[in-house]
């Protein structure tokens, strides 16, 4: 009767420990998924002010061409009203092409595919 006593004792035992890990490995998960979604959040603010920083590059690049532009027609006496001027094009081997035909270096606009 001793040993089923001490068996029972050492069964319990061993249960009581599974349930402490099974409570620590809940808190550590709570844990890491509050991590996540903190890290998540972060990620999604960097992600907007490089969309926004995006966007004031794109308007100073835009604003450096009709500088360019009103410069060139103030020393060189053209229409700057002509349609030949185009902030979406550019000159690239020898041709005038729309800026998103032409390659950037070391990859190649994607062709569609046959299933398209």
């Amino acid at each position: 009767m001793e040993n089923d006593e001490k068996d029972r004792l050492d069964m319990l035992s061993h249960v009581w420990d599974f349930e402490k890990k099974d409570e620590d490995s809940q808190a550590a998960l709570e844990r890491l998924e509050e991590d996540l979604a903190a890290e998540k959040r972060d990620n999604a603010e960097k992600a907007a002010r490089i969309y926004q920083l995006e966007g004031y590059v794109m308007s100073q690049h835009e604003e450096g061409f009709h500088k360019g532009l009103c410069q060139a027609t103030h020393y060189f006496n053209f229409d700057v009203g002509d349609g030949r001027f185009n902030i979406d094009e550019d000159v690239y081997e020898g041709s005038v092409m729309a800026v998103e035909d032409i390659p950037v270096a070391g990859q190649q606009k994607p062709t569609a595919s046959p299933e398209d």
